[in-house]
């Protein structure tokens, strides 16, 4: 990390204004010292209270998402919270995973957010929460885990996907849960409105993406097929449950797989913050087909 970007020297609780505003920086809990935490805090706004938390892919690249998200959280006032999953300390976070030696990262993710908001004055009690590639595969189980948490859930070109199918293991389906994760409440995780965005040209198969046969199988060849076939399970599910469907997928036009091209190309950051901080009607989600799929 440049060694400009410093920790706030103050973290009195509610004392925002501590904390610089208008660049990137570094912050560490106290608490949870593993998960270094890259935040933006707007001039627009006097006191935030509202922030859009981002996680990164395996490529970490924490501090790409705080500051391609930077112009649109001024214009919307709202803080960026972009943590650092540490492949020593978190390897497998993808999926929850706690492996030997290594920390539970919905854990150290909760940990991290109570401090913060307690330091920062920031509402983190339910949260607009943005994954790209492996940080959509982490936001969209954390989602699944912690429902009562979540506000709103946008999932950008996830490699694959955690079904909402009790008969299939975890991390494909529900069943056999890792025991510190409870169980899910799959009623008040349908009731989270869910955005997932991929690009259109999202379609190669590359070494990062999981081409086990199950998988290919069961979700699909490629990153379009396999969120287009995860919306359209979530939303059959809740039909079946006679709840309103509130997952939704939209494709952006001539995008790879690629998070600084889906948002300097694709408008991907104007998408994520139209959908959590637009208000409850969304112009920019199309209805999809059962399949899940919209243009």
């Amino acid at each position: 990390m440049s060694s400009q970007l410093n920790a706030p020297e103050s973290r009195r609780s509610g004392q925002a204004n501590a904390f610089p505003r208008g660049r990137v920086f570094v912050w560490i809990p106290e608490r949870a010292p593993e998960l270094e935490t890259l935040l933006y805090f707007p001039h627009s706004v006097a006191i935030p209270t509202r922030a859009l938390v981002t996680v990164h892919g395996i490529g970490r690249n924490a501090m790409e998402h705080a500051l391609m998200f930077a112009a649109q959280a001024e214009r919307a006032g709202v803080a960026i919270i972009a943590p650092m999953f540490s492949d020593r300390r978190f390897r497998g976070y993808q999926t929850l995973r706690k492996r030997r030696h290594g920390l539970a990262p919905e854990l150290s993710f909760e940990t991290m957010l109570d401090e913060l908001a307690a330091a920062s004055g920031l509402d983190l009690q339910r949260l607009s929460l943005f994954g790209y590639s492996g940080g959509g595969q982490f936001a969209h189980r954390y989602a699944m885990v912690r429902p009562g948490r979540l506000h709103r859930l946008t999932v950008g070109a996830a490699g694959w996907y955690t079904f909402p199918d009790a008969q299939v293991c975890y991390p494909q389906g529900l069943a056999d849960l890792p025991a510190r994760l409870g169980e899910i409440d799959l009623p008040a995780f349908l009731r989270v409105p869910v955005h997932v965005l991929v690009g259109d040209d999202d379609l190669q198969r590359d070494d990062a993406l999981n081409q086990t046969l199950e998988i290919d199988q069961r979700q699909g060849l490629t990153r379009v097929e396999r969120g287009q076939r995860w919306v359209g399970a979530l939303r059959a599910e809740a039909r079946a449950r006679q709840m309103p469907a509130r997952a939704n997928l939209s494709l952006l036009p001539g995008v790879t797989h690629s998070f600084s091209d889906a948002v300097v190309h694709g408008g991907m950051d104007q998408a994520v913050f139209d959908f959590h901080f637009g208000g409850d009607a969304c112009p920019s989600l199309t209805e999809p087909d059962d399949a899940g799929g919209a243009r």
